[in-house]
Protein backbone atom coordinates (compact mmCIF):
# COMPACT_ATOMS: atom_id res chain seq x y z
CA UNK A 1 0.00 0.00 0.00
CA UNK A 2 1.15 3.03 -1.12
CA UNK A 3 0.86 5.60 2.57
CA UNK A 4 2.33 8.67 1.65
CA UNK A 5 3.23 10.76 -2.01
CA UNK A 6 4.22 14.12 -0.63
CA UNK A 7 5.00 16.80 -3.40
CA UNK A 8 6.12 20.36 -3.87
CA UNK A 9 5.71 22.13 -7.26
CA UNK A 10 5.63 25.87 -8.36
CA UNK A 11 3.63 25.75 -11.11
CA UNK A 12 4.69 26.94 -14.59
CA UNK A 13 2.63 29.13 -17.15
CA UNK A 14 3.06 26.28 -20.38
CA UNK A 15 2.63 29.47 -22.71
CA UNK A 16 6.55 30.21 -21.51
CA UNK A 17 8.87 28.36 -20.19
CA UNK A 18 11.55 31.14 -19.33
CA UNK A 19 9.14 33.02 -17.62
CA UNK A 20 8.47 31.10 -14.18
CA UNK A 21 4.60 32.41 -13.59
CA UNK A 22 4.46 32.88 -9.37
CA UNK A 23 1.63 30.43 -8.19
CA UNK A 24 2.83 28.15 -5.18
CA UNK A 25 1.06 25.47 -3.57
CA UNK A 26 1.98 22.40 -1.76
CA UNK A 27 0.12 18.72 -2.29
CA UNK A 28 -0.11 15.63 0.08
CA UNK A 29 -2.48 12.91 -0.37
CA UNK A 30 -3.49 9.88 2.36
CA UNK A 31 -6.09 7.14 1.67
CA UNK A 32 -7.97 5.84 4.59
CA UNK A 33 -10.84 2.77 5.24
CA UNK A 34 -14.04 3.42 6.55
CA UNK A 35 -17.53 1.23 7.12
CA UNK A 36 -18.86 2.69 3.80
CA UNK A 37 -15.40 1.71 2.04
CA UNK A 38 -12.20 3.44 1.19
CA UNK A 39 -11.40 7.21 0.69
CA UNK A 40 -8.41 8.85 -0.25
CA UNK A 41 -7.76 12.44 1.88
CA UNK A 42 -6.09 15.30 -0.37
CA UNK A 43 -4.74 18.39 1.26
CA UNK A 44 -3.61 21.39 -0.57
CA UNK A 45 -2.12 24.63 0.25
CA UNK A 46 -1.24 27.36 -2.03
CA UNK A 47 0.57 30.07 -0.80
CA UNK A 48 -0.73 33.44 -0.47
CA UNK A 49 1.99 35.87 -1.76
CA UNK A 50 1.89 33.92 -4.86
CA UNK A 51 -1.74 33.33 -5.92
CA UNK A 52 -3.50 36.55 -8.25
CA UNK A 53 -6.05 38.97 -5.97
CA UNK A 54 -8.62 40.63 -7.50
CA UNK A 55 -11.01 43.29 -6.32
CA UNK A 56 -14.17 41.77 -4.98
CA UNK A 57 -17.20 43.49 -3.13
CA UNK A 58 -15.57 42.68 0.48
CA UNK A 59 -11.77 42.96 -0.57
CA UNK A 60 -9.26 41.38 -2.78
CA UNK A 61 -9.65 37.66 -2.88
CA UNK A 62 -7.73 35.00 -5.15
CA UNK A 63 -9.38 31.93 -6.50
CA UNK A 64 -7.71 28.28 -7.38
CA UNK A 65 -9.92 25.46 -9.74
CA UNK A 66 -8.43 22.36 -9.20
CA UNK A 67 -10.15 19.17 -11.36
CA UNK A 68 -8.95 15.25 -10.31
CA UNK A 69 -9.25 12.67 -12.53
CA UNK A 70 -8.85 8.86 -11.45
CA UNK A 71 -8.55 6.81 -14.64
CA UNK A 72 -8.15 2.72 -15.07
CA UNK A 73 -6.98 1.90 -18.57
CA UNK A 74 -8.06 5.58 -19.93
CA UNK A 75 -12.11 5.17 -18.34
CA UNK A 76 -12.32 7.89 -15.45
CA UNK A 77 -13.96 6.14 -12.57
CA UNK A 78 -13.57 9.23 -10.43
CA UNK A 79 -14.16 12.99 -10.93
CA UNK A 80 -13.71 16.01 -9.00
CA UNK A 81 -13.58 19.11 -9.78
CA UNK A 82 -14.30 22.20 -7.65
CA UNK A 83 -12.76 25.87 -6.97
CA UNK A 84 -11.25 27.27 -3.63
CA UNK A 85 -11.28 30.79 -2.50
CA UNK A 86 -8.66 32.72 -0.13
CA UNK A 87 -9.65 34.85 2.72
CA UNK A 88 -9.90 38.07 1.84
CA UNK A 89 -7.95 40.76 2.08
CA UNK A 90 -8.74 44.57 2.62
CA UNK A 91 -6.24 46.44 0.33
CA UNK A 92 -3.84 45.63 -2.70
CA UNK A 93 -0.82 45.75 -0.47
CA UNK A 94 -1.89 43.35 2.82
CA UNK A 95 -0.28 40.18 3.32
CA UNK A 96 -1.90 37.48 1.31
CA UNK A 97 -2.33 34.37 3.64
CA UNK A 98 -1.96 30.94 2.51
CA UNK A 99 -5.29 28.69 2.30
CA UNK A 100 -5.55 25.42 2.71
CA UNK A 101 -8.02 22.91 1.24
CA UNK A 102 -9.00 19.22 1.99
CA UNK A 103 -11.44 16.77 0.00
CA UNK A 104 -12.36 13.47 0.73
CA UNK A 105 -13.06 11.58 -2.07
CA UNK A 106 -14.77 7.59 -1.92
CA UNK A 107 -12.58 5.31 -4.03
CA UNK A 108 -13.07 1.89 -4.71
CA UNK A 109 -9.68 -0.34 -4.02
CA UNK A 110 -7.93 -0.70 -7.31
CA UNK A 111 -4.99 0.73 -9.23
CA UNK A 112 -5.63 4.03 -10.42
CA UNK A 113 -3.72 7.28 -12.86
CA UNK A 114 -4.44 10.41 -10.89
CA UNK A 115 -4.69 13.46 -13.26
CA UNK A 116 -4.82 16.71 -11.30
CA UNK A 117 -4.82 20.28 -13.33
CA UNK A 118 -4.47 23.31 -10.28
CA UNK A 119 -5.92 26.23 -12.47
CA UNK A 120 -5.45 30.28 -10.81
CA UNK A 121 -8.70 31.28 -11.95
CA UNK A 122 -7.79 34.85 -11.89
CA UNK A 123 -4.57 34.16 -14.34
CA UNK A 124 -6.30 31.00 -16.40
CA UNK A 125 -2.43 30.46 -17.61
CA UNK A 126 -1.08 29.81 -14.97
CA UNK A 127 -2.10 25.74 -14.96
CA UNK A 128 -0.17 23.17 -13.90
CA UNK A 129 -1.22 19.16 -14.59
CA UNK A 130 0.41 16.44 -12.29
CA UNK A 131 0.23 12.56 -12.46
CA UNK A 132 0.88 10.06 -10.36
CA UNK A 133 -0.23 6.24 -9.61
CA UNK A 134 -2.08 5.14 -6.70
CA UNK A 135 -2.76 1.76 -5.26
CA UNK A 136 -5.20 1.66 -2.64
CA UNK A 137 -5.83 -1.83 -1.06
CA UNK A 138 -6.78 -2.58 2.31
CA UNK A 139 -6.56 -6.33 3.15
CA UNK A 140 -9.61 -7.66 5.09
CA UNK A 141 -8.30 -9.87 7.49
CA UNK A 142 -4.71 -8.30 8.43
CA UNK A 143 -3.34 -5.33 10.29
CA UNK A 144 -2.96 -2.50 8.50
CA UNK A 145 -2.08 1.05 8.01
CA UNK A 146 -3.64 4.27 6.23
CA UNK A 147 -1.77 6.99 4.71
CA UNK A 148 -0.38 10.07 7.15
CA UNK A 149 -1.72 13.02 7.59
CA UNK A 150 0.70 15.26 9.07
CA UNK A 151 -0.88 17.57 11.53
CA UNK A 152 -0.84 21.67 12.25
CA UNK A 153 -3.17 22.08 15.25
CA UNK A 154 -5.73 20.21 17.14
CA UNK A 155 -8.85 21.52 19.08
CA UNK A 156 -11.94 19.71 20.07
CA UNK A 157 -14.67 19.06 17.77
CA UNK A 158 -18.44 21.09 19.32
CA UNK A 159 -19.43 20.36 15.64
CA UNK A 160 -18.19 17.84 13.46
CA UNK A 161 -16.69 19.18 10.21
CA UNK A 162 -14.19 18.42 7.44
CA UNK A 163 -11.38 18.66 9.65
CA UNK A 164 -12.70 16.15 12.24
CA UNK A 165 -11.81 12.88 13.15
CA UNK A 166 -11.89 10.86 16.14
CA UNK A 167 -14.03 13.83 17.74
CA UNK A 168 -11.33 15.66 17.20
CA UNK A 169 -10.30 19.10 14.96
CA UNK A 170 -7.21 18.77 12.98
CA UNK A 171 -6.21 21.41 10.45
CA UNK A 172 -3.62 19.28 8.17
CA UNK A 173 0.09 20.70 8.08
CA UNK A 174 1.04 20.48 4.26
CA UNK A 175 4.46 20.20 4.31
CA UNK A 176 7.24 17.92 5.32
CA UNK A 177 9.80 20.89 6.20
CA UNK A 178 9.76 22.07 9.85
CA UNK A 179 11.68 24.92 10.36
CA UNK A 180 12.73 26.01 13.82
CA UNK A 181 10.35 27.90 15.09
CA UNK A 182 8.07 24.51 14.72
CA UNK A 183 8.63 22.56 17.76
CA UNK A 184 6.12 19.74 18.18
CA UNK A 185 5.45 17.20 15.51
CA UNK A 186 1.62 16.16 15.02
CA UNK A 187 0.04 12.90 13.01
CA UNK A 188 -3.06 11.20 12.76
CA UNK A 189 -3.01 7.72 10.78
CA UNK A 190 -5.23 4.96 11.60
CA UNK A 191 -4.65 0.96 11.98
CA UNK A 192 -7.32 -1.33 10.68
CA UNK A 193 -8.00 -4.92 11.33
CA UNK A 194 -6.10 -5.49 14.59
CA UNK A 195 -9.05 -7.03 16.46
CA UNK A 196 -8.21 -10.06 13.39
CA UNK A 197 -4.78 -9.70 13.57
CA UNK A 198 -3.10 -9.81 16.46
CA UNK A 199 -6.37 -10.26 17.68
CA UNK A 200 -5.10 -9.38 21.40
CA UNK A 201 -3.65 -6.36 22.92
CA UNK A 202 -0.60 -4.92 20.66
CA UNK A 203 2.36 -2.54 21.16
CA UNK A 204 1.86 0.73 19.11
CA UNK A 205 5.32 2.43 18.74
CA UNK A 206 6.19 5.20 16.62
CA UNK A 207 9.64 7.34 16.63
CA UNK A 208 11.78 9.27 14.50
CA UNK A 209 15.10 7.78 12.54
CA UNK A 210 18.35 9.88 11.54
CA UNK A 211 18.84 9.25 7.79
CA UNK A 212 22.45 10.49 8.44
CA UNK A 213 23.09 7.41 10.55
CA UNK A 214 19.74 4.91 10.17
CA UNK A 215 19.47 5.33 14.14
CA UNK A 216 16.62 5.96 15.77
CA UNK A 217 17.00 9.59 17.60
CA UNK A 218 16.84 9.34 21.27
CA UNK A 219 14.19 10.50 23.55
CA UNK A 220 12.42 10.74 20.61
CA UNK A 221 10.45 7.94 20.95
CA UNK A 222 7.27 6.50 22.68
CA UNK A 223 5.23 3.15 23.26
CA UNK A 224 2.04 2.06 23.94
CA UNK A 225 -0.08 -0.69 24.62
CA UNK A 226 -3.17 -0.83 22.61
CA UNK A 227 -6.59 -2.95 22.30
CA UNK A 228 -7.58 -4.21 19.48
CA UNK A 229 -10.47 -2.72 17.52
CA UNK A 230 -11.54 -2.66 13.53
CA UNK A 231 -9.89 0.80 13.58
CA UNK A 232 -8.05 2.07 16.26
CA UNK A 233 -7.48 5.71 15.41
CA UNK A 234 -4.04 6.73 16.27
CA UNK A 235 -3.11 10.32 17.27
CA UNK A 236 0.57 10.89 17.88
CA UNK A 237 2.94 13.81 19.15
CA UNK A 238 6.60 14.36 19.55
CA UNK A 239 8.59 17.31 20.46
CA UNK A 240 11.44 18.53 18.21
CA UNK A 241 12.20 21.22 19.74
CA UNK A 242 16.02 19.75 20.22
CA UNK A 243 16.18 17.83 17.18
CA UNK A 244 18.78 19.28 15.02
CA UNK A 245 18.93 19.92 11.07
CA UNK A 246 18.78 16.82 9.32
CA UNK A 247 16.82 14.34 7.22
CA UNK A 248 14.76 11.77 8.87
CA UNK A 249 11.81 9.61 9.09
CA UNK A 250 8.70 9.45 11.45
CA UNK A 251 8.31 5.68 11.64
CA UNK A 252 4.76 4.35 13.09
CA UNK A 253 4.62 0.42 14.08
CA UNK A 254 2.22 -2.04 15.45
CA UNK A 255 4.12 -5.38 16.99
CA UNK A 256 2.85 -8.48 18.71
CA UNK A 257 3.99 -9.96 21.98
CA UNK A 258 6.64 -11.45 19.96
CA UNK A 259 7.70 -8.11 18.77
CA UNK A 260 7.44 -8.92 15.49
CA UNK A 261 6.77 -5.92 13.57
CA UNK A 262 2.97 -6.22 11.85
CA UNK A 263 2.80 -3.08 9.82
CA UNK A 264 4.07 0.34 9.41
CA UNK A 265 3.97 3.28 8.04
CA UNK A 266 6.94 6.08 7.38
CA UNK A 267 7.25 9.31 6.39
CA UNK A 268 9.79 11.90 5.10
CA UNK A 269 10.49 15.00 6.77
CA UNK A 270 13.56 17.73 7.08
CA UNK A 271 14.13 19.91 10.02
CA UNK A 272 15.72 22.72 9.84
CA UNK A 273 17.38 24.13 13.57
CA UNK A 274 19.61 27.13 12.97
CA UNK A 275 22.59 27.65 14.53
CA UNK A 276 22.70 31.42 16.33
CA UNK A 277 25.30 32.47 13.86
CA UNK A 278 25.67 35.93 16.00
CA UNK A 279 27.18 33.70 18.83
CA UNK A 280 30.50 33.27 18.62
CA UNK A 281 30.58 30.88 21.68
CA UNK A 282 29.58 28.27 19.56
CA UNK A 283 32.38 28.67 16.82
CA UNK A 284 35.14 29.22 19.08
CA UNK A 285 35.69 25.28 19.45
CA UNK A 286 37.22 25.04 15.78
CA UNK A 287 40.37 26.75 14.56
CA UNK A 288 38.64 27.79 11.36
CA UNK A 289 41.48 27.97 9.03
CA UNK A 290 43.40 24.97 9.92
CA UNK A 291 40.07 23.28 9.66
CA UNK A 292 39.00 24.21 6.05
CA UNK A 293 42.97 25.24 5.04
CA UNK A 294 42.65 28.32 4.32
CA UNK A 295 39.60 28.44 2.19
CA UNK A 296 37.50 30.80 4.68
CA UNK A 297 40.75 33.89 4.40
CA UNK A 298 39.13 35.76 1.35
CA UNK A 299 36.12 37.71 1.29
CA UNK A 300 35.03 37.55 -2.86
CA UNK A 301 36.32 33.52 -2.24
CA UNK A 302 34.19 33.11 0.46
CA UNK A 303 31.34 34.56 -1.14
CA UNK A 304 31.81 31.93 -4.04
CA UNK A 305 32.04 28.80 -2.37
CA UNK A 306 28.86 29.75 -0.45
CA UNK A 307 27.21 30.52 -3.59
CA UNK A 308 28.42 26.85 -4.35
CA UNK A 309 26.45 25.17 -1.11
CA UNK A 310 23.10 26.34 -2.87
CA UNK A 311 22.45 22.57 -4.29
CA UNK A 312 22.60 21.35 -0.99
CA UNK A 313 21.15 24.03 1.48
CA UNK A 314 17.96 23.68 3.23
CA UNK A 315 15.45 25.85 2.15
CA UNK A 316 16.11 28.32 5.12
CA UNK A 317 20.21 28.44 4.04
CA UNK A 318 19.07 29.37 1.03
CA UNK A 319 17.28 32.75 1.88
CA UNK A 320 20.46 33.17 3.67
CA UNK A 321 22.82 32.64 0.87
CA UNK A 322 20.38 34.62 -1.38
CA UNK A 323 20.23 37.46 1.13
CA UNK A 324 23.25 38.01 3.04
CA UNK A 325 26.47 37.37 1.10
CA UNK A 326 26.46 41.21 -0.59
CA UNK A 327 27.59 43.74 1.71
CA UNK A 328 28.20 41.30 4.48
CA UNK A 329 31.58 41.34 6.63
CA UNK A 330 34.31 38.25 6.24
CA UNK A 331 33.59 37.35 9.62
CA UNK A 332 29.67 36.84 9.73
CA UNK A 333 30.08 34.65 6.42
CA UNK A 334 33.11 33.23 7.87
CA UNK A 335 30.37 31.68 10.86
CA UNK A 336 27.90 30.54 8.13
CA UNK A 337 30.34 28.65 6.30
CA UNK A 338 31.51 26.82 9.43
CA UNK A 339 27.65 25.93 11.07
CA UNK A 340 26.94 24.68 7.30
CA UNK A 341 29.67 22.05 7.58
CA UNK A 342 29.20 21.25 11.28
CA UNK A 343 25.77 20.69 11.27
CA UNK A 344 25.95 17.85 8.18
CA UNK A 345 29.25 16.24 9.76
CA UNK A 346 30.53 17.34 13.51
CA UNK A 347 33.39 15.19 13.36
CA UNK A 348 35.14 16.28 10.29
CA UNK A 349 33.62 19.40 8.55
CA UNK A 350 36.81 20.11 6.87
CA UNK A 351 36.81 16.78 5.26
CA UNK A 352 33.06 17.29 4.03
CA UNK A 353 33.88 20.50 2.79
CA UNK A 354 36.92 19.19 0.80
CA UNK A 355 35.26 16.17 -0.49
CA UNK A 356 32.22 18.85 -1.66
CA UNK A 357 34.95 21.48 -2.81
CA UNK A 358 36.10 18.92 -5.65
CA UNK A 359 32.61 18.48 -6.94
CA UNK A 360 32.68 21.85 -7.63
CA UNK A 361 35.59 21.74 -10.10
CA UNK A 362 34.30 18.72 -11.77
CA UNK A 363 30.90 20.80 -12.45
CA UNK A 364 33.30 23.97 -13.46
CA UNK A 365 35.13 21.62 -15.67
CA UNK A 366 32.07 19.90 -17.42
CA UNK A 367 29.32 22.37 -17.26
CA UNK A 368 30.39 25.86 -16.82
CA UNK A 369 29.89 28.89 -19.92
CA UNK A 370 31.71 31.79 -20.78
CA UNK A 371 29.24 33.72 -18.28
CA UNK A 372 28.75 30.52 -15.40
CA UNK A 373 30.60 28.43 -13.38
CA UNK A 374 29.13 24.94 -13.44
CA UNK A 375 27.69 24.97 -10.04
CA UNK A 376 25.64 28.13 -10.88
CA UNK A 377 24.31 25.93 -14.12
CA UNK A 378 21.32 23.38 -13.87
CA UNK A 379 23.41 20.11 -14.64
CA UNK A 380 25.82 21.37 -12.35
CA UNK A 381 23.01 22.07 -9.26
CA UNK A 382 22.05 18.83 -9.81
CA UNK A 383 25.23 16.89 -10.13
CA UNK A 384 26.34 18.90 -6.51
CA UNK A 385 22.65 17.47 -4.88
CA UNK A 386 22.40 13.94 -6.24
CA UNK A 387 25.76 13.13 -7.31
CA UNK A 388 26.98 11.82 -11.06
CA UNK A 389 23.92 10.12 -13.05
CA UNK A 390 24.14 6.35 -12.94
CA UNK A 391 23.43 6.48 -16.83
CA UNK A 392 22.80 9.31 -19.25
CA UNK A 393 22.32 9.76 -22.90
CA UNK A 394 23.14 12.75 -24.67
CA UNK A 395 21.70 13.89 -28.55
CA UNK A 396 23.07 16.85 -30.62
CA UNK A 397 22.01 16.34 -33.70
CA UNK A 398 18.46 14.69 -33.70
CA UNK A 399 16.18 16.34 -36.93
CA UNK A 400 13.80 17.92 -34.77
CA UNK A 401 14.78 18.44 -31.16
CA UNK A 402 17.21 21.08 -29.19
CA UNK A 403 20.00 19.39 -28.42
CA UNK A 404 19.64 17.13 -25.07
CA UNK A 405 20.91 15.42 -22.01
CA UNK A 406 18.59 12.26 -20.08
CA UNK A 407 20.01 11.70 -16.57
CA UNK A 408 19.13 8.44 -14.90
CA UNK A 409 19.70 8.09 -11.13
CA UNK A 410 19.09 4.81 -9.45
CA UNK A 411 18.50 6.63 -6.43
CA UNK A 412 18.29 10.35 -6.34
CA UNK A 413 18.06 11.45 -2.41
CA UNK A 414 15.29 9.70 -0.75
CA UNK A 415 13.46 8.41 -4.34
CA UNK A 416 14.39 5.39 -6.45
CA UNK A 417 14.54 5.15 -10.39
CA UNK A 418 14.30 8.63 -11.45
CA UNK A 419 15.52 10.85 -14.25
CA UNK A 420 16.15 14.49 -15.62
CA UNK A 421 15.65 15.96 -18.94
CA UNK A 422 18.19 18.86 -19.77
CA UNK A 423 18.10 21.12 -23.38
CA UNK A 424 19.88 23.39 -24.90
CA UNK A 425 17.27 26.09 -27.16
CA UNK A 426 19.88 28.13 -28.10
CA UNK A 427 21.65 25.50 -30.35
CA UNK A 428 25.39 26.66 -29.24
CA UNK A 429 27.33 26.47 -26.51
CA UNK A 430 27.42 24.64 -23.08
CA UNK A 431 24.57 26.02 -21.59
CA UNK A 432 21.65 23.13 -20.47
CA UNK A 433 19.00 23.97 -18.95
CA UNK A 434 16.25 21.57 -16.62
CA UNK A 435 13.22 20.75 -18.81
CA UNK A 436 11.75 17.91 -16.85
CA UNK A 437 12.41 15.78 -13.79
CA UNK A 438 10.37 13.09 -12.17
CA UNK A 439 11.89 13.82 -9.05
CA UNK A 440 9.76 15.61 -6.22
CA UNK A 441 10.28 18.96 -5.50
CA UNK A 442 11.60 19.61 -8.95
CA UNK A 443 10.85 20.54 -12.55
CA UNK A 444 7.90 18.70 -13.97
CA UNK A 445 7.17 19.87 -17.47
CA UNK A 446 4.38 16.94 -18.90
CA UNK A 447 4.41 17.87 -22.24
CA UNK A 448 7.90 17.95 -21.98
CA UNK A 449 8.92 15.90 -25.45
CA UNK A 450 6.92 18.73 -27.08
CA UNK A 451 8.77 21.56 -25.92
CA UNK A 452 12.41 19.68 -26.87
CA UNK A 453 10.75 19.25 -30.48
CA UNK A 454 9.55 22.39 -30.45
CA UNK A 455 11.42 23.42 -33.76
CA UNK A 456 8.67 21.73 -35.73
CA UNK A 457 5.74 20.94 -32.88
CA UNK A 458 2.92 23.22 -32.39
CA UNK A 459 2.49 23.64 -28.65
CA UNK A 460 -1.08 25.63 -28.63
CA UNK A 461 -2.39 22.21 -27.17
CA UNK A 462 -1.32 21.60 -23.82
CA UNK A 463 -3.37 18.61 -23.34
CA UNK A 464 -1.17 16.72 -25.91
CA UNK A 465 1.90 15.19 -24.33
CA UNK A 466 3.66 13.45 -26.71
CA UNK A 467 5.54 14.61 -29.99
CA UNK A 468 4.38 13.95 -33.34
CA UNK A 469 6.28 11.05 -34.93
CA UNK A 470 9.26 12.11 -36.90
CA UNK A 471 12.27 10.34 -37.97
CA UNK A 472 15.18 10.36 -35.47
CA UNK A 473 13.33 10.54 -32.18
CA UNK A 474 14.33 8.81 -29.46
CA UNK A 475 14.23 11.20 -26.25
CA UNK A 476 10.70 8.86 -25.16
CA UNK A 477 12.43 5.54 -26.14
CA UNK A 478 15.45 6.14 -23.65
CA UNK A 479 13.35 7.91 -20.94
CA UNK A 480 10.40 4.70 -20.76
CA UNK A 481 13.57 2.04 -21.03
CA UNK A 482 15.83 3.49 -18.48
Amino acid sequence: MKHLIYLLFILLGMGSQANATSLEAYFHYAEFYSPEGPYIETYLSTIGKTATFVTTEEGYQAEIQITMLFKQNDSIKQFNKYSIKSPVVTDSMSRKPNFVDLQRIPIEEGVYHLEMIIMDKNRPTNVYTYYDTLDIFFPKDQLSFSGLQPVESISESENENILTKAGINMVPYVSNFYPGNINKMIFYTEIYNSDVDPGEEFLLRYYIKDLKDNAPVKDLARFKRTKPAPIVPVLGQLNIEDLSSGNYHLIIEARNKENDVLASVTYFFQRYKPIDLANFEEMEQYEMNSIFAGDIANHDTLQTYIRALRPIANEQEKKFIDKNLENTDLVFIQRFFVAFWNERHPADPGGDWRTYKKQIHITDKLFSTRIKRGFESDRGRVYLKYGPPNDSYQSEHEPSAYPYEIWSYYKAGDQRNKKFVFYNPDLAGNDYHLLHSNVRGELQTPNWERYLNRRNTDLYNHDVLQSDDYWGKRAKEYWDSH
